[in-house]
């Protein structure tokens, strides 16, 4: 179950840290190159890698406490606004790509929007 953060109370489902921290994983990514020109190109790729990681990872923690369609709400922003640097690298659409697939892959227990997945041994 999603545990809330002190003070957020008046949004339901964004006042939740798994929320919080898949925003900050997001505005992470904002600012990862503020100092590109002090960066040497292996430290360069080492933050698209941790951005890589980190972001499904966050949107997975979220859609497992049951806060998946905020999530994915949460991920089409950040598809229609894109950090400066994603315009030359093709690695944020593939990380945006995978935190989708990760909230996706996700059991809903209400079943919605992509229906239950079957249990162990029950499948056809």
């Amino acid at each position: 179950m999603a545990r809330a953060v002190p003070g957020r109370a008046d949004r339901p489902g964004f006042d939740a840290v798994e929320i919080t921290r898949l925003r900050r994983e997001i505005e992470s990514a904002w600012g990862a190159f503020d100092d590109i020109e002090q960066m040497d190109f292996a430290h360069r790729v080492r933050v698209v890698h941790g951005l890589a990681d980190a972001l499904p990872d966050a949107a997975s923690a979220a859609a497992r406490a049951g806060l998946g369609g905020l999530a994915l709400a949460l991920l089409d922003d950040a598809a229609s606004f894109p950090p400066p640097w994603a315009s030359i690298c093709g690695r944020w659409d593939l990380t945006l790509e995978m935190a989708r697939a990760a909230v996706e892959s996700i059991a809903w227990p209400e079943g919605e929007p992509w229906g239950e997945l079957p249990l162990v041994g029950t499948a056809a």
